[in-house]
């Protein structure tokens, strides 16, 4: 049996009309359990700070080193509204040292603090010492990330945290 061409165009107008309401039934499910779930929410990363573009949180989830963390920062000059995600570089116990900007937890390199921001701000470093009782230290890779290298951001105390961030894509 051959397909016309008609019959062709008909399939494909089906195939997109089924896989349009798939995608809305998906987004609408994503949409409500980010809305009102008590466990999950959906965080998108518009920066190249992390590596990743969607991330699903779980709420309430034991943070881990090297686990990546969603959380409010502190009221801070820059940020004024959503919550970050970074990861959890350093934990209770950890020793931040803290040479000419150049941060390192336990003695393993993180990064160095930039001095400015890209307006031309001024930020100041964050200083060394051992990370208290219930308090992380969030980080990222990038250079410019805005983390707790800066007083700005500083130590992020657990009752600030949301919850345990995996990348989705």
């Amino acid at each position: 049996m051959q397909i016309t061409s008609d019959q062709e165009y008909v399939r494909r107008v089906r195939f997109r009309k089924t896989m349009g309401k798939w995608l809305l039934g998906i987004c609408l499910v994503f949409m409500f359990l980010w809305g009102i779930s008590p466990w999950v929410k959906f965080s998108y990363n518009a920066t190249e700070s992390l590596d990743g573009a969607l991330f699903i949180i779980f709420k309430n989830a034991k943070i881990h080193k090297g686990d990546k963390m969603a959380f409010w920062p502190p009221e801070n000059r820059f940020y004024k509204y959503g919550f970050f995600v970074k990861y959890a570089a350093g934990i209770e116990g950890d020793v931040i040292t803290v040479t000419d900007k150049t941060f390192f937890i336990d003695e393993e390199f993180l990064g160095v603090a930039e001095t400015i921001t890209r307006t031309g701000e001024e930020l100041v470093a964050s200083e060394g010492g051992t990370i208290p009782a219930k308090y992380y230290f969030a980080w990222t890779p990038h250079k410019r990330s805005f983390d707790s290298r800066y007083v700005d951001i500083g130590l992020i105390h657990e009752d600030n945290i949301i919850g345990r961030a995996y990348r989705i894509f």
